[in-house]
């Protein structure tokens, strides 16, 4: 029998085949499937913490979402969904180790550094 599925994994599926899961391969069907399961189920993601985490690292105010935030930095869908994969797989890992005051301090720390895969 197979084990749960892990966020991280379900993540990495969902970028690598969004049709598996969305109508479209948009970042905006993509990311509002993310943001809807996140608010439907706790996951390393729910919250305010990735929020402010990436628009901390973005340079941006925290009233912003995530979305907007990764949207507005990438040239296309296609980059937008790598940067969306790259950013929440990192903040998952990072939230294992840390906690909110080192993931905020690590996000304004290394506002030029992108993630990369």
């Amino acid at each position: 029998m197979l084990d749960k599925q892990t966020f991280p994994e379900f993540i990495k599926h969902i970028c690598e085949r969004p049709l598996m899961y969305c109508l479209g391969e948009t970042f905006n069907e993509v990311s509002a499937f993310i943001n809807g399961y996140s608010y439907a189920k706790e996951t390393p993601i729910s919250g305010t913490d990735f929020h402010r985490f990436v628009c901390l690292k973005n340079s941006y105010p925290t009233n912003y979402h995530w979305a907007h935030v990764i949207k507005a930095r990438s040239k296309n869908d296609k980059e937008a969904l790598e940067i969306m994969e790259c950013t929440i797989l990192k903040f998952c890992e990072l939230k294992l180790l840390m906690n909110e005051e080192e993931l905020i301090r690590y996000a304004t720390d290394n506002k030029k550094i992108d993630f990369e895969k």
